[in-house]
């Protein structure tokens, strides 16, 4: 019956629930004098689990420790290496042709000469994958349109591609299928 019952908490809450009422009633139970805990009978309780409420203590706060120092190390990396930078610097050096097509096909824009923001790019196109993590492109609507998904280039690179596309540094002759970039 209190297996039954342990295991319906277990199952309505999710696990960050569990850890954070874990760690707060194990912290009362460690905090709150023995007077106050007598006063709401759980003194006895307290003196007969205290190596379990310590255990679970400790557990708990090396894993918001742990959540903490990993939120610290991802802002700090962050700011080393920032996501325009490390765009950039790849359409810049290690951008394929293929990529560069995809990019073209998607988000180019030949009567006004300019990238647009949006585009649609086929599902099961595997040239998208390196330009979404690269934070190039995202994704920008979870609904599928006759096996295409909407896609956006980051403000950024949306920049970048235009500047290049002005300085004469992208030239795209539809006509022929040609294109020839040299990215600055």
């Amino acid at each position: 019956m209190e297996f039954k019952f342990i295991s319906a908490i277990i199952n309505k809450f999710k696990i960050k629930e569990i850890a954070a009422i874990s760690f707060f009633s194990s912290l009362i139970l460690t905090i709150l004098p023995d007077s106050i805990l007598k006063n709401l009978a759980l003194l006895e309780f307290k003196n007969n689990y205290k190596t379990a409420i310590s255990l679970i203590l400790i557990i708990t706060s090396s894993y918001y420790l742990f959540n903490l120092i990993k939120a610290f190390g991802i802002i700090i990396f962050s700011r080393i290496f920032p996501d325009h930078k490390t765009a950039i610097k790849y359409m810049k050096n290690y951008m394929s042709e293929d990529e560069m097509a995809l990019i073209i096909e998607a988000f180019y824009d030949a009567q006004n000469n300019l990238f647009v923001s949006t585009g649609k790019i086929d599902m099961s196109d595997g040239r998208k994958t390196p330009l979404e993590s690269k934070k190039i492109i995202y994704l920008s609507s979870q609904i599928i349109y006759l096996g295409e998904f909407t896609y956006s280039l980051q403000p950024y690179a949306r920049k970048f591609l235009n500047d290049n596309l002005r300085n004469g540094n992208i030239i795209i002759d539809k006509n022929n299928n040609k294109i020839s970039y040299s990215l600055k």
